[in-house]
C-alpha cells in the first residue's frame, strides 16, 4: 500500500483500552509509526521420533509503538504531551504525574477500508533531538493494551485537521537559560525522558491488562561552542543548575520546557583539529525541584 496515503489519528481515552464510541480523532502529523507488536509463539517441547515440532504455544503479548515527527504547535502533540508526562494540562501547564493517560492510535492504510487501531496506549519515553540546519525531531515510544483491525471507519467519529503549522528549528530556540553559562552558543541538544514503565500480566490472557510506571529518568546531552574555560570548569565535579528552553516561532503558538534543577556533569572537550571550533559537552540528569514540585515543566501557548 503507499506509504504517502496513509493516515493517522491519535484520541484520549476515559476508560482505558476503549477507543471512545464517537470519538474526535486528531490527525497525526507524524512521519513514521513503527514499533513491533510482539506475539510469540514458542514450540511446545514434548519429544517425538520424527524431532519435528507438533504444536506451538502462544507466549505474552506486547504491543509497542513508536511516532516520529518533527516538533510543531499541534493540537495532537499536546495529547501526546500529556500521555508522556502522566497528568492532565491545567490550563497550559503541564508536570510530570502519575496517573495513565492512556490513547488510541488509528492507522488508516490506502483509502476507506482498512484500519488497524492500537488501545491503551501509553507513552513510556520521548527523545527530543535538535541539529543546526534543521528541524527538532521527537521519537515517542508507547505501549499499549492490545489491538484490532477493521474495514470501515468508526461510525460517528470524526477528524481534526492537522493545522500545518512549521517545524520547529535550533534557530527557534530561545535559550532562556543553560546552566548558568554567559550567552551559551548552543550547537546540539539531546534529551531523553523515560517512564520505564512495565507490562502488567494476569491468567487468563496472554495481553497485558495494565502498565506501572517505573521510576522517571530524564537525561540528555548538551553541546556547546566552546568560548570560555568555566564552560568546562564549572561542571568538573557536577554542578546543579536549571535548563529552561523555549521552543516555537510565533506567539501563543510556543512551547516552554523547564528543568529547574539539574545535575550537570562530566563536560568534555572536543578538539576538531585545526579546522573548525572547539565544543564542550555537558551531561545533564534532572532532578526532582521540591520548589515546583516536580521535574520538568512543559507550558503552551506561550507568548
Amino acid at each position: 500500500m503507499d506509504a504517502s496515503r496513509k493516515q493517522d489519528a491519535i484520541i484520549a481515552e476515559s476508560a482505558r483500552g476503549t477507543t471512545p464510541a464517537t470519538p474526535t480523532f486528531l490527525l497525526l502529523p507524524a512521519m513514521s509509526i513503527g514499533g513491533r507488536v510482539n506475539r510469540p509463539q514458542t514450540r511446545a517441547r514434548s519429544r517425538q521420533p520424527h524431532r519435528a515440532a507438533v504444536n506451538t504455544v502462544q507466549g505474552l503479548s506486547e504491543y509497542a509503538r513508536t511516532i516520529d515527527m518533527d516538533l510543531m504547535y499541534e493540537g495532537s502533540l499536546n495529547e501526546l504531551f500529556s500521555s508522556l508526562f502522566q497528568a492532565d494540562w491545567a490550563t497550559d501547564v503541564l508536570k510530570f504525574g502519575s496517573t495513565l493517560q492512556p490513547i488510541s492510535l488509528e492507522e488508516k492504510f490506502n483509502g476507506a477500508t482498512n484500519f488497524r487501531r492500537s488501545t491503551g496506549l501509553i507513552v513510556d519515553s520521548l527523545r527530543l533531538s535538535s541539529r543546526l540546519g534543521g528541524p527538532i525531531q521527537l521519537s515517542f515510544g508507547l505501549k499499549g493494551l492490545g489491538e484490532t483491525t477493521a474495514g470501515t471507519a468508526i461510525s460517528g467519529a470524526t477528524y481534526t485537521a492537522i493545522t500545518g503549522h512549521k517545524p520547529f528549528t535550533p534557530a527557534d530556540i530561545v535559550v532562556n537559560d543553560a546552566f548558568g553559562i554567559s550567552s551559551p552558543k548552543v550547537q546540539t541538544l539531546d534529551i531523553t525522558f523515560a517512564n520505564n514503565s512495565q507490562d502488567l500480566y494476569g491468567f487468563g490472557s496472554n495481553d497485558p491488562d495494565d502498565t506501572s510506571l517505573g521510576e522517571l529518568d530524564i537525561t540528555g546531552t548538551i553541546a556547546l561552542r566552546f568560548t570560555a574555560l568555566a564552560q568546562y570548569a564549572d561542571f568538573v565535579n557536577g554542578a546543579d543548575q536549571a535548563l529552561d528552553l523555549t521552543f516555537g516561532h510565533t506567539t501563543t503558538e510556543k512551547y516552554q520546557l523547564e528543568l529547574p534543577n539539574c545535575c550537570a556533569y562530566n563536560p568534555d572537550i572536543v578538539d576538531p583539529g585545526s579546522t573548525g571550533p572547539h565544543t564542550v559537552n555537558i551531561e545533564f540528569t534532572a532532578k526532582y525541584s521540591s520548589g515546583d514540585a516536580t521535574a520538568a515543566i512543559l507550558t503552551r501557548a506561550v507568548a
